[in-house]
């Protein structure tokens, strides 16, 4: 995505809020597993939090960390990532319901388990992860293999969740703008900031865009100055005799580079400072 997911607006909130506001009502406590020294969005409600301190070795070991965190007393589990915003509580009260005395209650759509979309018993999966670990066996499916599952179809969740909106999640810019379209919510609203040589010639020096990417931005950056910043571009991507600084934070190259609501762009000549 080139940027963290958490801090991904959706709406008039970051992406880790809308979670926690999706899962209250249903979980508690919550806990946010996140990487060592990764800053998260302020939350209105509290959680527990765990550190992912081996996050090469994927999805397992952050839901180890997370098990972990939450008090011995929890029964069940409700493991997801970050990145779907039209989470249905629902969902998560019909496994419960349907685990039984199993281990893990798992759905299976488009003819895929969906682990991050699933109910687990803490006081048996949470010794079965870390045994699996300690083994290098790092797909969550093999915690299947070992212990007690309620497979469910996708069609025994419609009731709850009738598009299986739970599911759709987002792990590229497309993706992202696929789910702001349906949500209905703008793709992305900057400010381009022009200094030095582009100022001049386009005869402003700020501009507000609404743009998903560093190229849509520059394209409108470039319609509204009226044939003065002509050759801007250049077979897609930003001319060499310029750069384009996302938020004071980096440079960017790539024209495909995600651009998300509150961004702000400088665009100045690459020879500046040298």
């Amino acid at each position: 995505m080139g940027r963290p997911k958490a801090w991904l607006p959706f709406g008039n909130e970051r992406m880790l809020q809308r979670m926690v506001r999706l899962l209250v009502d249903v979980a508690d406590p919550i806990a946010v597993v996140h990487a060592a020294g990764q800053s998260l969005p302020d939350l209105d409600r509290p959680v527990l939090r765990a550190i992912d301190a081996r996050p090469d070795l994927g999805p397992l070991e952050g839901m180890a960390a997370g098990f972990a965190t939450l008090p011995e007393t929890t029964d069940l589990v409700y493991a997801t990532s970050v990145d779907v915003p039209f989470l249905a509580p629902g969902w998560i009260a019909r496994l419960a319901i349907e685990i039984g005395e199993a281990d893990i209650a798992i759905v299976e759509a488009g003819g895929y388990l969906q682990p991050l979309a699933a109910l687990y018993r803490r006081a048996t999966v949470l010794p079965a992860i870390e045994g699996l670990l300690a083994a290098d066996r790092r797909r969550p499916a093999f915690l299947i293999d070992q212990l007690a599952t309620r497979r469910l179809d996708e069609s025994m969740m419609r009731s709850v969740d009738p598009q299986l909106s739970t599911l759709k999640n987002m792990n590229t810019p497309a993706d992202y703008h696929a789910l702001l379209d349906e949500a209905g919510l703008p793709r992305g609203r900057a400010v381009i900031e022009l200094h030095g040589v582009p100022r001049i010639r386009a005869g402003f020096a700020r501009l507000e865009v609404c743009a998903g990417s560093a190229r849509g931005a520059v394209e409108q950056l470039v319609a509204a100055a009226a044939g003065r910043l002509d050759g801007l571009l250049e077979d897609g991507r930003l001319h060499r005799a310029y750069k384009l600084n996302l938020n004071g934070e980096r440079f960017v190259d790539d024209p495909d580079a995600l651009v998300v609501d509150g961004d702000e762009l400088l665009l100045m000549a690459a020879d500046v400072g040298g």
